[in-house]
């Protein structure tokens, strides 16, 4: 339902020409972020009626799907970007890396709801399972996945034994945080509405995440939301 709602949407935009790939039985194809490459090739093979619109986006790469650096090695995804009617991609460098790809390919980054964040930066109260943590307080706000570098997390953690580092998020393709530091505390997903309270408690927010083909075409929304809060931000590069 919600990829109808997107094709619907991108239907409109394109008026009469219609950009939006249907397959044969009538179902609206958009290769999204997360998809694997078996069922892209599936949604725009010969049945389509028109050419494939294809949304590129952060979740590449994860749990062994069709990976950003791919875009690079398979002749297949090539095949798709130079099919397209029009290519979004989710970064800058994601978008340099495909120019020359299609000629009509635009960079949509990552946008945030700037007030929302920025509530971070009035006084308020700040979370009991935050606020009784010893200070300073280092915090990463996201989803908790392979992307995260542990290894430098761990070393963090040690070299720092008086620092607390606190981690936010839903688990993503794992059962638990691979940290066993005093000073390392996972307090799980929260909702989004209480987000800036989270932030307003922490003294440095985090972006700890491996250096590789997937993560260097990343355009995190975090950093901009981080930003919005007030919070220095400390990253990988």
């Amino acid at each position: 339902a919600a990829l109808q709602v997107v094709a619907r949407c991108l239907l409109e935009l394109a008026g009469d020409r219609g950009l939006v790939a249907r397959t044969g039985g009538g179902e609206f194809g958009i290769l999204l972020p997360g998809m694997p490459e078996a069922d892209a090739h599936g949604l725009f093979g010969p049945a389509c009626k028109t050419m494939p619109v294809l949304v590129g986006g952060r979740m590449f790469g994860i749990g062994g799907t069709v990976g950003i650096a791919a875009l690079d090695a398979s002749a297949g995804v090539s095949q798709l970007l130079r099919r397209a009617d029009v290519v979004f991609t989710g970064g800058r460098s994601l978008h340099a890396m495909s120019e020359g790809r299609n000629p009509n390919m635009h960079c949509f980054p990552s946008g945030i709801d700037f007030p929302h964040f920025a509530r971070a930066t009035q006084p308020g109260d700040i979370p009991g399972d935050l606020r009784d943590l010893p200070k300073p307080l280092l915090g990463y706000v996201g989803a908790v996945d392979e992307r995260i570098d542990w290894p430098l997390v761990r070393a963090v953690c040690r070299t720092h034994p008086e620092w607390s580092v606190v981690f936010l998020g839903p688990l993503v393709l794992m059962k638990c945080c691979p940290i066993g530091e005093p000073n390392f505390h996972y307090l799980g997903a929260k909702d989004y509405a209480v987000l800036p309270d989270y932030l307003r408690g922490l003294d440095v927010c985090l972006i700890p995440w491996l250096v590789n083909d997937l993560t260097k075409f990343m355009s995190p929304t975090k950093t901009p939301e981080y930003l919005a809060a007030g919070r220095p931000v400390a990253t990988t590069p």
